[in-house]
């Protein structure tokens, strides 16, 4: 798995986190924010699974456990993945067997996980509610 900034591993990262909020809260994305998924899987030998949860639940762990686990996966950082739901940039490595996509966004759209293709596993983290509420109070 690649590590460092996506721009030192010649991915163009052209859209900032302030855009994608702003593309992801001003835009009716409802039922259609995993419609690439579905496109990418369609027809293909290539997989994706779906990595989502709350932030701070361990996606990010997920996600990169996964991309080590499974035989010619990549797992493109959560950004990247954004990009390429929100804003139609191209994954990186797209000629990958596995893509091992995290998004935190998808708590924005529910619905939209009845468009999912049934072929796309998907993960959810949840976090322990009583850490959220212990974080602060500790700190």
């Amino acid at each position: 798995m690649s590590t460092g900034p996506a721009s030192e591993r010649g991915i163009a990262v052209r859209h900032s986190w302030e855009e994608l909020y702003r593309r992801i809260l001003s835009t009716d994305l409802a039922g259609r924010l995993f419609e690439r998924v579905g496109e990418r899987v369609a027809g293909e030998s290539r997989s994706v699974v779906l990595v989502t949860g709350c932030q701070r639940s361990g996606t990010t762990w997920m996600r990169k456990l996964l991309a080590e686990a499974l035989p010619g996966a990549v797992a493109p950082k959560e950004q990247e993945v954004c990009a390429y739901l929100v804003a139609g940039a191209e994954l990186p490595a797209p000629e990958a067997r596995v893509q091992v996509l995290q998004t935190t966004f998808a708590n924005v759209y529910v619905e939209s996980f009845l468009h999912l293709p049934p072929a796309v596993p998907v993960i959810v983290m949840a976090r322990n509610p009583f850490s959220v509420v212990g974080v602060p109070l500790n700190n």
